[in-house]
């Protein structure tokens, strides 16, 4: 598996100019880099962007919904980590500070949207998605810029909003939740914060969900690279009972609204597929806990679950590979990580990557940038480069045979763990 609400549409005086612009490469390329320390450049706020998509062929849509502001920042910080001159995710953002016009921050990001766009079953009806972006809040006046990356690897502005202090309201609809600590590794500032929410839980199942969080805490650090940061990485749980705890799959019952996430099987017409666009609702439930990578765990003892980058990571509470399914959706979700099998006869998805161009997940290569992957790792013997991967069984190469990605109960392969290990230290500088 891969990877409208209470919200109303407000323009704050944003000088708001949705982009439309004809397809360009990234700017990135022609922006000044300024490595002047995090606190310089921002003040210890968390800003809070939500975004909507919505499909209108032959364009996508993408508004912002509302800019607010929350409690303390807590993510990364760390000078060589507030910018990357290779982005990860299908949607790639920066912000420029006006006054000198350097760029002080990017990242990215994938989107269930995105999936629904590329993905054909019976009764697709047109959705609105949601996505919510967190940054530290810039000291001076900046610009937000938000890209999309299209299969071709070429990139085009969706959008861009100039932030202003004066026009940023305090966030007001972040929830309540019971919050228990699991393992304290120490200042959030600087380590690694993974925050576990439960959904679709009774009052009287709290004990329940606390048993597998406790349970997911433990056996987390069995595996590597996560064994090798244990004392670095902090584990919290947020919990809001529901009334009930049946799921429904949203393939028969579309509009049903159990749960504070309204977590689903049957997204995008694949039974298995367990997931959520209540994207702002999980931004509300997680509210001002340390959180750097947030699990939705599910009360279920179906198979299922998913991993979208920087967006949203789901699984079956209760199913006997719980554990082991969530630590490979966490390679989708935390780490950009892309699925390794393939098997052109059974889902139609050998069309999904252009192999005239390089992926920008960081255990598949189409060779065009193999620098830019794990060819340190090929040249001293440390690692493959085997043919087949991401759904195709030509012109796209894995590291391993033997990959978490490509078959549970393994262990990551070297590409993988490379990529994983270098998102958990950017967390802890």
């Amino acid at each position: 598996m891969h990877q409208m609400t209470h919200y109303t549409h407000f323009f704050i005086a944003l000088y708001l100019t949705l982009l439309c612009t004809g397809c360009k490469l990234s700017t990135y390329a022609n922006q000044s880099y300024n490595t002047t320390p995090f606190d310089e450049k921002f003040q210890n706020i968390t800003l809070r962007i939500d975004l909507t998509m919505r499909d209108t062929l032959p364009n996508s849509e993408v508004k912002i919904a509302s800019i607010s502001k929350m409690g303390e920042w807590t993510g990364r910080r760390g000078e060589t980590y507030l910018i990357d001159n290779h982005p990860m995710g299908n949607f790639t953002y920066t912000i420029v500070d006006d006054a000198t016009r350097d760029t002080i921050w990017t990242d990215g990001f994938c989107a269930l949207y995105e999936e629904w766009v590329g993905t054909q079953y019976e009764n697709k009806k047109v959705e609105t998605y949601e996505h919510s972006i967190l940054v530290p809040m810039p000291k001076r006046p900046a610009t937000f810029v938000l890209e999309q990356r299209a299969r071709n690897g070429v990139y085009s502005e969706k959008l861009r909003a100039t932030l202003r202090h004066s026009d940023i309201r305090q966030c007001t609809t972040l929830l309540n939740p019971t919050v228990k600590t699991l393992r304290d590794s120490g200042d959030p500032a600087h380590t690694l914060d993974i925050l576990i929410l439960a959904d679709h839980y009774t009052a009287g199942e709290e004990s329940a969900f606390d048993a597998v969080a406790d349970s997911l805490a433990n056996v987390w650090f069995s595996r590597a690279p996560w064994s090798e940061y244990k004392d670095r990485v902090s584990f919290r749980t947020a919990f809001l009972p529901c009334e009930t705890n049946e799921i429904n799959n949203r393939i028969s019952n579309p509009d049903s609204h159990l749960s504070p996430l309204n977590t689903q099987f049957g997204w995008h017409g694949s039974d298995r597929y367990l997931t959520t666009n209540q994207v702002f609702a999980q931004t509300d439930y997680a509210g001002n806990i340390p959180a750097d990578f947030i699990i939705i765990a599910v009360n279920t003892n179906i198979y299922g679950g998913g991993g979208i980058y920087n967006e949203l990571t789901t699984f079956s509470a209760g199913h006997p590979q719980a554990i082991e399914l969530l630590i490979h959706e966490a390679g989708h979700g935390f780490a950009g990580l892309a699925d390794e099998y393939f098997d052109n006869t059974s889902d139609g998805l050998d069309e999904y990557y252009d192999i005239s161009t390089e992926p920008w997940e960081p255990n598949i290569t189409s060779l065009k940038h193999f620098d830019l992957k794990w060819k340190t790792l090929y040249e001293d013997g440390r690692a493959g480069l085997l043919e087949g991967a991401a759904y195709t069984s030509k012109g796209m190469y894995r590291a391993s045979d033997v990959c978490l990605m490509r078959v549970l109960n393994e262990p990551f392969c070297p590409a993988c763990h490379m990529a994983v290990e270098r998102k958990i230290k950017e967390y802890l500088e």
